[in-house]
């Protein structure tokens, strides 16, 4: 396994949980190439946060001396890692509450794919400076999308963060927005 050097909560914070947009979509694109990955072989993360978005930047350089276009954002711990669909899993079953989708939160509920779209809009938010997954530990379904925000990662964080997953983007669709393109 190859060691990185940070991970994208440390990013966040270097930035003062203001990540310019331009660097929002580096790193989004290479999350959600990962997910991709991960998804088209069968299986849910079920654990994306920032802390799990590994870092990697070339040798001799550090975190806060590279340029961002240098950084590859690698997905990691995939401990929680299972096939989908596993009907024997409960709803939440393990993963950070703060980034659960609302369908792990509900008893009884099942969840599929989408649950880590919601997880990977959830980091892209924080990346803007949103916080209410965080100030309502976990509970909020609803999102003010920070100002300053462009119109296309605006409408993209918007259909990533939809509470009902069938509305949810799914991973095809995220790579082909025009936010990444």
């Amino acid at each position: 396994m190859e060691l990185c050097d940070s991970n994208l909560e440390n990013y966040i914070e270097m930035k003062e949980k203001k990540v310019h947009p331009i660097e929002v979509s580096h790193f989004l694109k290479q999350m959600a190439n990962g997910l991709k990955f991960i998804h088209d072989h069968g299986f849910i993360h079920r654990d994306l946060k920032p802390n799990n978005i590994l870092l990697k930047v070339n040798a001799g350089q550090s975190l806060e001396s590279t340029n961002f276009r240098s950084i590859v954002a690698k997905i990691g711990d995939l401990g929680l890692i299972t096939k989908v669909p596993d009907f024997n899993l409960p709803p939440s079953s393990g993963g950070n509450i703060l980034y659960l989708a609302p369908e792990r939160r509900q008893k009884g509920a099942t969840y599929n794919q989408k649950s880590d779209i919601w997880s990977l809009g959830l980091i892209v938010y924080e990346c803007l400076g949103g916080s209410e997954h965080t100030n309502s530990h976990g509970k909020a379904n609803e999102f003010k999308i920070p100002l300053g925000a462009p119109h296309d990662l605006s409408d993209l964080l918007q259909n990533m963060l939809k509470k009902e997953p069938n509305s949810r983007y799914n991973i095809n669709q995220i790579l082909k927005h025009r936010f990444l393109n």
